[in-house]
């Protein structure tokens, strides 16, 4: 998945030629970006936060079965394995809510940022 997003702010009549063309340059990006709904984004004067790009969450790795291939498994082997399985599940459910939400974060991200 890209998750570059490239977004042109035209400001009409303003060419950043000199340090004395930076105040009406921002003053019409911060009035851009508030009309979008996205300053909080891009305000250079809050601390940072994390990228609303961060990278995806990481699929879990399925538990190697210890009998290689199947063989009956003694009960500590058998009982090893089931929580290793139900490790794999919670970490994947985690995964589903994560993997959801980065997706959602992101394309509200593109929608306002549009």
């Amino acid at each position: 998945m890209d998750s570059t997003i490239e977004t042109t702010i035209t400001a009409p009549g303003v060419i950043l030629k000199t340090r004395k063309d930076w105040p009406t340059w921002f003053a019409m990006l911060r009035l851009h970006c508030s009309e979008k709904g996205i300053w909080e984004q891009v305000n250079p004067d809050l601390p940072d936060v994390a990228s609303i790009n961060a990278t995806e969450p990481e699929y879990p790795d399925f538990p190697k079965h210890p009998g290689d291939p199947p063989t009956p498994l003694s009960e500590e082997d058998d009982n090893a394995y089931n929580q290793s399985k139900i490790k794999y599940d919670a970490l994947k459910l985690n995964y589903d809510i994560e993997s959801k939400h980065h997706t959602e974060k992101v394309n509200r991200y593109k929608v306002l940022a549009a």
